[in-house]
């Protein structure tokens, strides 16, 4: 969504785009003055389609058009969480009513869902203005300088987030307080900034008449809208979180809760918890649900993290939550969140094995479900990381665990597998592991459970853990290295090297320590590497004989390229050091861009905590235009 300027909230109708009695966390309907959603109102159906009319599902029925069709946003149907959202194209895209501008309301509570997307710096506003004394620009989103920030502006500038392409929850409390006016911005429930205006700075009202652009600036936003709500009241923090609850599970957000309390929560339109975060606060990570409430018009069916690492969902996933049409019961919820372990076998993991189901390993990472009056089947997808060696992964011999207190290893779980009796389906599609047909016998209904993924086999997953695999140029010649935290059986590696990345030779082998959980380190030269670019694939042997690929680099060591990234594999961060400022995309296997990001000469460091297990390729590009492309993989 673009700019959107508020304004005139006393026109009162109903339209066949409101149903009566529905509001965004069931908070009632009397102070509802704006309710913008892409996935009613726009009359738009399939990605690309133009609209030209937005319409409120507020009783203001405060609907937004645009006459000129070069003018108009695009719809897109699975733009954040298989939910869609209206895009303005950043050049002249917006959307303005017919209201007055006489009426406004001085007390409100806002939500947003955004995505804000564009690297122009300074070009990007969401913008809602709250007049002042003199009709000054008082609240806004935009881009920083850099083009990789941004800020929430009210009179003074408060940078308060990274800019990473990423969907936002954002909310806003105006409230007077005797002469004074005091403003409260909220990042995925979590307060951010606190002003206050005094005197002739008091924000007088909250008006809207365009979405889309900036008049003061001139300037349009590149951003997209899935969301937008005003009640023009002061909510409670209970309502406030309601909302945000709302807007949370529909687009996949997990809510900050490190304030205690009951941020973080996730409240019912009755004020039940369906997801507390205090309890338990290490499995509040990518946080994720599905459900359903008729009050408040969710029915998400289908669900996943932000970097698409878990999935959840009921009946076949769809390419968007529209078109899953399977049905939920009203009222239901299961909510999912996890501890962050990694995607693969551990020593921490190995210690924690339950007996009697014939384990050999498993996960380290776990995942806390929290059933509520959901009586349905649903799924769960699980990337696992490229370093468990994916292509020797067998379904039949993995297994559901279902603990009942977080702890696998003192009794209390139950496993579960193909063909056992219990309805439980598990298939695997590289790198993805799904498990179907989880029932309320398995985690019963009003409870919760931890769940994680076992082997019966050696070799799935992998028995090693590989801690990085880095690839160096040292005088033109290319040199491999890489360390294990911990091997089960491992006899030898393999080093495999190809001239086009497709057709490669075995070249030597390295031995192996056997079965350790002391850290090694392994290093090798190729002394025969030739001039240009040569890929280099590392396999790793067990005892049995039994062989998978980990990992494949590449590497040129005739040219001395613009920028140099590290470690390879990366996790959590990547170190990129540049010889000249440039602009590095970070791009995954499906062509998609993750991250757009300008660097200056020297070490930049980027966060990566939630990008997805992997391979990425990051191009660079100096601003005399050279590219450099590099392969990554992050764990």
């Amino acid at each position: 969504m673009k700019t959107l300027y508020l304004m005139s909230i006393i026109v009162i109708a109903i339209t066949a785009n409101y149903s009566f009695g529905q509001s965004p966390g069931g908070v009632g309907t009397t102070n509802l003055t704006a309710w913008f959603k892409a996935d009613a109102g726009s009359g738009a159906t399939n990605t690309g389609d133009i609209v030209a009319q937005w319409n409120d599902n507020s009783p203001t029925a405060a609907h937004v058009t645009q006459a000129t069709n070069s003018r108009r946003p695009i719809f897109n149907s699975n733009n954040i969480n298989y939910n869609p959202s209206i895009s303005f194209d950043g050049v002249n895209d917006y959307m303005s009513n017919n209201l007055g501008s006489n009426s406004y309301t001085s007390e409100f509570t806002m939500f947003a869902e955004v995505r804000l997307r564009t690297l122009n710096p300074e070009g990007a506003y969401f913008h809602n203005r709250l007049t002042q004394s003199g009709n000054i620009d008082l609240t806004s989103f935009q881009l920083d300088s850099d083009g990789a920030s941004y800020r929430y502006r009210n009179g003074s500038a408060s940078l308060f987030g990274a800019f990473n392409n990423s969907p936002r929850l954002f909310s806003f409390v105006n409230q007077n307080v005797g002469a004074n006016t005091r403003v409260k911005t909220y990042d995925l429930g979590l307060e951010t900034d606190l002003t206050i205006y005094t005197g002739n700075n008091r924000a007088q009202g909250f008006k809207y008449y365009e979405m889309g652009t900036n008049r003061i600036r001139s300037a349009f936003s590149n951003n997209s809208s899935a969301e937008f709500i005003v009640f023009s009241e002061v909510l409670s923090v209970t309502d406030r979180v309601k909302v945000e609850s709302y807007l949370a599970i529909k687009y996949g957000h997990t809510l900050d809760n490190s304030l205690g309390g009951i941020t973080g929560d996730y409240l019912a339109t009755t004020g039940a918890t369906i997801w507390d975060a205090s309890n338990e606060p290490s499995y509040h990570n990518n946080v994720i649900g599905i459900g359903r409430e008729n009050s408040q018009a969710l029915f998400q069916k289908q669900s996943h993290t932000l970097f698409d690492t878990t999935r959840i969902y009921r009946g076949n996933l769809a390419v968007s939550n529209t078109a899953n049409t399977v049905n939920i019961g009203n009222f239901s919820y299961i909510m999912i969140g996890d501890n962050q372990g990694k995607m693969h076998n551990t020593t921490a993991s190995f210690a924690e094995i339950p007996a009697g189901c014939g384990l050999y390993s498993r996960l380290e990472r776990e995942w806390k479900l929290k059933r509520t009056s959901f009586g349905s089947l649903f799924n769960i997808d699980i990337t696992i990381n490229p370093f468990t060696a994916p292509t020797l992964i067998n379904p039949a011999e993995l297994s559901l665990l279902v603990d009942d207190d977080g702890d696998f290893s003192n009794g209390g779980t139950a496993c579960y597998s193909n063909s056992d009796g219990s309805g439980i389906v598990i298939t695997y599609s590289n790198p993805v592991i799904t498990v179907s047909n989880i029932s309320n016998v398995m985690i019963p209904n009003n409870t919760r459970r931890y769940i994680t993924i076992g082997s019966i086999d050696v070799n799935t997953p992998l028995p090693i853990e590989l801690d990085d695999f880095d690839i160096s140029c040292q005088n033109k010649t290319a040199t491999l290295s890489w360390s294990t935290v911990s091997e089960l059986n491992n006899d030898y590696f393999t080093i495999e090297r190809s001239r086009d990345g497709v057709n490669f030779e075995s070249i030597a082998t390295v031995d192996g320590k056997g079965t350790t959980t002391t850290r090694q380190h392994y290093l090798w030269t190729d002394e025969d590497n030739d001039s240009g670019t040569s890929y280099y694939r590392l396999s790793q042997v067990d005892t049995d004989g039994a062989m998978g690929i980990i990992s494949t680099r590449s590497i040129n060591c005739s040219k001395d390229l613009n920028i140099s990234i590290f470690p390879n594999p990366f996790e959590n961060e990547m170190h990129v050091i540049t010889q000249l400022e440039g602009l590095i995309v970070l791009i995954d296997v499906t062509g998609k861009i993750i991250l757009e990001k300008k660097l200056h000469a020297g070490e930049n460091i980027i966060q990566t905590k939630d990008l997805a297990s992997g391979v990425y390729f990051v191009n660079f590009q100096t601003l005399d235009g050279e590219l450099n492309t590099i392969k990554l993989i992050n764990k």
